[in-house]
């Protein structure tokens, strides 16, 4: 059996600005059991949603956030299940909204997947996932059910190159008052390619929606070079919509154990300009580096942004980090962060972080 703990907490006021944030996490799970277990309980109050890389305001006001999960692969079933449930009471505020929503959610989610190999070089799989649950608010307006599923068939073929395809079905019913855990309708046909020989990989992607927008999406086409020191990426992307270039990109990193130097950059055919291009250099063995990084969109502004980071590892249990960005276009440091901490026991991490806003206090709890 594991136990994990970790806590957040930031509470006073400085320079003018209120900081009232207070997060927890426990976790108790069963180790080498079959079938596996999982139980959580936490209070977490923001969150980046995968789909747009918003940040959202998500607050457990009144009750913590509890999860369950189980998990088993049955003997002479093929295949691993898993159902779970949670339990929480949310507040999400985004930019575009008046107000705050308020709810609490009840759920119970299950998902599956299996696979098989019927003949050499030919894999069959399928997995799915779906959730039933309820939304209460205390004013009514956002309270309601909400139900989902997700099945997703695929077929890979193995030989001198590797063809994956898979179908992609997502229907609902009902919505989330929130924007944290919303679900769109799906239907997606999706292939990619690949081959690797020796040191160069080449990959080839393409998808096609039927839902919710119908419409295919760039087919990319990626080469790499591997050298041993140096590693080479070349991409093209075409929009078969447009019948048109859509991108051709360049990466370039060197490598070795005390030096790395990257480049990168690439041209946009859609507005006829050269991307956004970045060049860094890193200095140190990555317990104890140094590493800087220039921005900038050659032809029209050459240097952007410079940002860096200093890491260092003193006495085995000590842990030092820098941080920073500076945006040369608004004359302003966008991004300033720092953290010292010691590991006591290899259990207890504490420390102190901060940023250009405030600091505070990290207490860690984990690994017994």
């Amino acid at each position: 059996m594991e136990f994990d703990a970790g806590v957040d907490y930031n509470q006073g006021t400085f320079r003018g600005t209120t900081y009232d944030r207070n997060e927890w996490a426990l976790n108790l799970s069963s180790s080498g059991l079959s079938p596996s277990w999982g139980a959580k309980v936490s209070r977490e109050e923001s969150i980046t949603t995968d789909e747009s890389g918003q940040t959202a305001d998500h607050t457990v006001e009144r009750l913590p956030e509890l999860d369950f999960s189980w998990t088993i692969s049955p003997e002479g079933i093929p295949g691993e299940y898993e159902v779970g449930s949670n339990l929480g009471y949310y507040r999400e505020k985004l930019s575009t909204w008046s107000e705050a929503r308020y709810a609490g959610r009840a759920t119970f989610t299950g998902n599956f997947s299996v696979d098989s190999s019927p003949i050499r070089g030919l894999r069959v799989s399928l997995s799915g996932e779906g959730e039933t649950g309820y939304y209460l608010a205390a004013d009514g307006e956002n309270s309601r059910p909400r139900a989902w599923e997700e099945v997703v068939p695929s077929l890979e073929l193995t030989g001198p190159a590797t063809l994956r395809t898979e179908f992609v079905h997502r229907g609902k019913v009902g919505s989330s008052p929130f924007y944290f855990d919303h679900v769109d309708r799906l239907n997606r046909l999706k292939l990619d390619l690949s081959s690797s020989q020796g040191e160069v990989t080449q990959t080839l992607d393409f998808y096609y929606d039927f839902l919710p927008d119908p419409g295919p999406s760039d087919i990319t086409y990626k080469v790499n070079f591997d050298l041993e020191k140096l590693d080479q990426t070349l991409s093209f992307a075409y929009d078969p919509a447009l019948g048109w270039p859509e991108s051709l990109g360049t990466e370039s990193i060197y490598s070795t154990k005390d030096l790395g130097v990257k480049l990168s950059t690439g041209y946009d055919f859609s507005d006829l300009s050269m991307s956004e291009s970045s060049l860094g250099l890193r200095l140190g063995s990555g317990v104890n580096d140094f590493t800087i990084t220039l921005k900038g969109t050659p032809l029209d502004t050459w240097l952007e942004v410079v940002s860096g980071e200093l890491k260092l590892k003193l006495f085995e249990t000590w842990s030092i980090n820098i941080a920073g960005e500076y945006d040369l276009s608004s004359d302003s440091l966008t991004g300033l962060s720092y953290s010292v901490h010691n590991t006591l026991q290899n259990c207890l991490k504490v420390g102190i972080s901060g940023n250009e806003s405030g600091v505070w206090f990290d207490v860690e709890l984990a690994g017994f």
